[in-house]
């Protein structure tokens, strides 16, 4: 397998790996805690790409 299709499928894992982890998370104190992950906003775009860029590699 080429370095570059290697690092293609690699770095698009990574991508679908982030997307299930949390971005960004807030503590409020009495109030609860937030926690936002990526398939709450664009990640989905993210996974899609990253699925695409799989098959293209």
């Amino acid at each position: 397998m080429e370095k570059n299709r290697l690092f293609i499928i690699i770095s698009a894992a990574v991508a679908i790996l982030s997307s299930f982890l949390p971005w960004a998370s807030l503590n409020a104190g009495n109030f609860g805690s937030y926690s936002w992950n990526g398939l709450r906003g664009d990640g989905w775009f993210v996974i899609i790409f990253a699925v695409v860029a799989i098959v293209l590699a």
